[in-house]
């Protein structure tokens, strides 16, 4: 067993790899798939707390004046971990241990810095991988056994020292992450030539491997789970364990733990968009050139993330997707920076790549239909279906859309793959026949619901298709009576509009969003 120990920002990093011989390297198609399988693409928005403020509100095990807190990626409090801790202390040495068997553990411990301070600190053991970063008046320690394993019950967790006399050292604690792997590298731009255009990007956060939004030690787990997997583009689970590839080599190995302490409490809250006009159609502007570049606002929060940061436990990394409309038509170019919370500085992380809008064959669109016989002149009580239709596509296997209504004029009924109307006319899907899944979640403010389906191609019964189609329909019920330019929209600013190809988890591309849709709707 080796230990390797890297000081990085004064933030101490622990690595123990496992023991036993040289490891075996498996294909991903060895590995369970539960990730995937357990994903819901309609779950409502979660929100995280901070570190800080998770460890407030939650209750840990006091022993000798330190607080020992278990929580679950999401900074959300571990009961079973917290009542099966055994504390034991001898002389200021401190060994923890779990009265049950668990395959992950996220550990907080809290003592009083102006009294005493840290001597040692280490998780190592030869069935587990484990990460102990260290800051004033804290101690953050991650451990998770290999490979779907189990850490067995009375082991120990690890063992910590301290000694009399204050913590003198100051760790410094990241604000948004500045590490140059957390800058986008994929933004694209697709432009109508006329009112719009759509921005997409996937999200990139140093050492951010649960995808919570902040950077912790329970971000160990992924690795844990998948050590020494290789990480091949084209399999079923590439989504989940590329986000994992923290040195992006192709392996899920020890080295990928740096990014834990290299970005410890990190903490995303979003994007802001940066605009600027295009003296040619084929410059590719600067965006060191700061007087050039304009924020493109959240026009329903303005004073928060241009794309703000929407995370429902999905264990794929989070794509945006952005609605730009300049006041005039143009040739426009766009970068995007990670933004973490208010207040804190940095603010800003390194900026993506520019991405400019480039007029040629149309690209993968999504938009809005009513379904005859109905068209956008309707009755209150009238009960009608808006599909969503896809154009321009190739190898699509899965798609995940959410659009927003106007819940004062229409209320949700229902969501459907496909149906026959009632002049047996067939309202098919382009996927046949698709899983389907399809419900109203949240409300967005300003008197508008969001609704949202996913329609994935059943693998192994036909092939991934191309072309144009529905994709799903939505059934409303007029309510109110009045006129709505923008009854039905997609958001301006979304983490859940994607399409994948025809392996689960490799995308289509970026989908350029329709006009909304308008409704009349009389008594």
């Amino acid at each position: 067993m080796t230990r390797v120990i890297i000081p990085l920002i004064a933030l101490a990093l622990m690595l123990a790899s496992c023991g036993g011989g040289s490891p075996v390297t498996t294909s991903l198609n060895d590995q369970p798939l539960s990730r995937q399988s357990s994903w819901d693409p309609l779950a409502p928005s979660m929100e995280v707390p901070p570190l800080a403020a998770a460890l407030e509100s939650t209750s840990g095990t006091t022993v000798n004046g330190r607080e020992y807190t278990a929580l679950t990626a999401g900074n959300q409090p571990d009961s079973v971990l917290q009542q099966a801790l055994a504390i034991t202390e001898r002389d200021g040495r401190v060994v923890i241990s779990a009265t049950v068997p668990i395959d992950s553990a996220a550990l907080h411990i809290e003592y009083d810095a102006e009294y005493e301070h840290v001597v040692s600190a280490a998780a190592d053991r030869n069935d587990a991988l484990s990460v102990v970063v260290l800051r004033r008046g804290l101690v953050a320690i991650g451990l998770s056994a290999l490979n779907g394993r189990q850490l067995a019950a009375g082991t120990a967790l690890a063992e910590l020292e301290f000694a009399a006399g204050a913590d003198e050292v100051e760790r410094a604690v990241a604000a948004i992450s500045q590490v140059p792997r957390s800058a986008v590298k994929d933004l694209v731009a697709v432009w109508d030539g006329e009112g719009s255009g759509t921005l997409s990007w996937y999200e990139r956060h140093n050492g951010d491997y649960n995808l919570d939004g902040e950077v912790g030690v329970a971000d160990i787990t992924p690795i844990g789970a998948n050590f020494n997997v290789s990480v091949v583009e084209g399999n079923d689970n590439w989504a989940t364990l590329e986000v994992a590839d923290g040195n992006e080599n192709g392996l899920i190995e020890v080295a990928d733990l740096t990014p834990i302490g290299q970005s410890f409490q990190s903490f995303i809250t979003g994007y802001n968009v940066y605009r600027t006009a295009l003296t040619t159609p084929d410059e590719v502007p600067s965006v060191e050139d700061s007087e050039r570049w304009d924020k493109v606002e959240n026009t329903a929060e303005p004073s928060g993330p241009s794309a703000p940061r929407d995370y429902n436990n999905q264990k794929t990394r989070l794509m945006y997707t952005f609605i730009d409309t300049p006041e005039a038509a143009g040739d426009y170019g766009w970068y995007v920076v990670p933004v973490g919370r208010p207040g804190e500085t940095p603010y800003e992380g390194p900026a993506s790549n520019v991405a400019t809008a480039a007029i040629g064959p149309p690209g993968v669109a999504l938009s809005f239909e009513i379904q005859s016989p109905h068209s956008e002149l309707l009755n209150v009580g009238t009960e009608f279906y808006l599909g969503v239709k896809v154009a321009n596509v190739e190898g699509l296997f899965s798609a995940n859309v959410r659009f927003e209504y106007d819940a004062t004029l229409v209320e949700f009924v229902e969501a459907v793959a496909s149906y026959t109307d009632g002049s047996s006319n067939e309202h098919s899907n382009l996927l046949t026949p698709p899983l389907f899944v399809g419900a109203a979640i949240d409300d967005v403010g300003g008197g508008y619901r969001e609704v949202g389906f996913n329609a994935t191609q059943r693998k192994g019964i036909d092939e991934a298709k191309d072309g144009e189609g529905f994709l799903g329909y939505v059934k409303f019920r007029c309510i109110g009576d009045g006129i709505n330019d923008e009854c039905f929209r997609f958001p301006q600013s979304s983490s859940f509009l994607y399409l994948w190809g025809e392996t689960y988890g490799v995308p289509v591309g970026a989908p350029e969003l329709g006009e909304p849709q308008l409704v009349n709707i009389a008594e």
